[in-house]
């Protein structure tokens, strides 16, 4: 849509030096002409004529040479502009992420040399590479433990950058977070670092992988990865877990990501249906009474584990629905000074009969202050605020005992 008006601009531009030109030849022209009148020089008049009559010869009388220049220039910036954006390299819709091009440091990898890298810091994800696949993989791994290897790698050493959410400066060289760069040397990540280098994993440990660039609606990217022969969606991104991963978003099906609100066109990437490697599903245990949840739960965090897969089933699947939406509520509604309870996107089967999903229970006092940053000191003396605004309202309004703190 933008590249036509783009195109329109870059006419308007064009005609309107073209109309420029015009103008300063005939007000040259004009200049000319009066300076013939008050000369009195028959030898400058002469000179005067015959430069006019040169210059007017090499425009063609009627500037047409400059307007063909000029539509000339147009023409081949509007194929630029076509080839840009059809190539990818630029959207003109809204800025959005380079994705990676791990070509270079898939070869050097499958060669084991690197001496053919150019770029430093391709060498330098090349040799973070081969220390990080020399410490995950081990010998007789099939396809789908090694891709949990990495995903539990990744997760380990990942956190997302929110400070690097919108879109990069172009000009800004220290932002390297949308790539595998980003991931090796700070970290932090946003979704198309995450996706591209998981992707890179994949490429040298020969498993088929490619990456989903959803831009319509914001920018998110994820993969999609063949494992025995099925096709699975995985989203590190949108793994919900606390220290450990969920899994909500691994080995995933297009109806569970459709209901993640980011679109893409089905018809250009491989189906994924199957749930053989959903980690969920392998590990999920049936709950046939919805009111044994809380030991379930109890049962989970007295094993040393803190998620809980359960599959829920109804024959009734608009019950089944309304149960699980219901359970999100309560989850959020759950108040306790010890333990914090989250839920993962739930995986239903094709008749919505059978429903399964992560429950994550943690010891919030179990936590180390180290994973979290330090809240600052309070500078506020909240009982004294509350009777201000008790005096100044004449008690209309009220400061619970609770504080909010800026999300840091």
């Amino acid at each position: 849509m933008k590249t036509n008006v783009t195109k329109r601009i870059c006419a308007a531009a064009a005609a309107l030096m073209m109309l420029s030109c015009t103008a300063c030849a005939n007000s040259d022209s004009s200049s000319e002409s009066e300076k013939e009148k008050e000369t009195t020089t028959t030898t400058t008049a002469k000179t005067n004529e015959e430069k006019a009559s040169s210059d007017s010869n090499e425009s063609s009388g009627d500037g047409s040479e400059l307007i063909k220049s000029l539509t000339d220039k147009i023409k081949e910036l509007s194929n630029r502009l076509d080839d840009l954006e059809e190539n990818g390299n630029f959207d003109f819709d809204e800025d959005i992420h380079e994705v990676y091009d791990d070509t270079a440091v898939v070869e050097a990898y499958k060669k084991k040399d690197p001496s053919g890298l150019t770029d430093s810091k391709d060498k330098y994800i090349y040799d973070c590479l081969v220390k990080a696949v020399d410490e995950i993989i081990e010998d007789g791994m099939t396809d789908y433990e090694k891709e949990l290897a990495v995903y539990n790698y990744m997760f380990d050493a990942t956190r997302y950058s929110y400070e690097n959410l919108n879109p990069i400066d172009l000009d800004d060289e220290e932002d390297w977070s949308h790539t595998p760069y980003g991931f090796f040397t700070t970290g932090q990540t946003i979704c198309v670092g995450n996706a591209t280098t998981f992707k890179l994993f994949m490429d040298v440990l020969g498993i088929d992988c490619e990456i989903i660039h959803s831009t319509e609606e914001g920018e998110h990217a994820w993969n999609i990865v063949k494992i025995d022969g099925d096709w699975y969606h995985v989203d590190l991104t949108f793994d919900n877990g606390d220290k450990h991963p969920l899994y909500s978003n691994f080995n995933v099906t297009d109806a569970l990501k459709m209901e993640m609100s980011y679109p893409w066109n089905i018809e250009d990437f491989h189906e994924c249906t199957s749930t053989k490697y959903n980690y969920m599903v392998m590990h999920a245990v049936d709950c046939d009474d919805i009111y044994a949840l809380p030991k379930m739960l109890k049962d989970t965090l007295d094993k040393g584990e803190n998620v809980l897969y359960v599959t829920l089933k109804n024959e009734d699947s608009t019950e089944l629905y309304s149960t699980i939406s219901e359970l999100s509520d309560i989850y959020y509604a759950i108040e306790s000074d010890r333990y914090s309870i989250t839920a993962g996107e739930p995986l239903f089967n094709d008749d919505y009969t059978e429903a399964t999903l992560a429950i994550e229970i943690t010891d919030i006092t179990e936590i180390d202050d180290d994973d979290y940053p330090d809240y600052p000191e309070e500078t506020i003396d909240i009982d004294k605020l509350a009777d201000a605004f008790n005096d100044a309202f004449d008690g209309e309004i009220t400061i619970s005992d609770g504080r909010y703190y800026w999300d840091w």
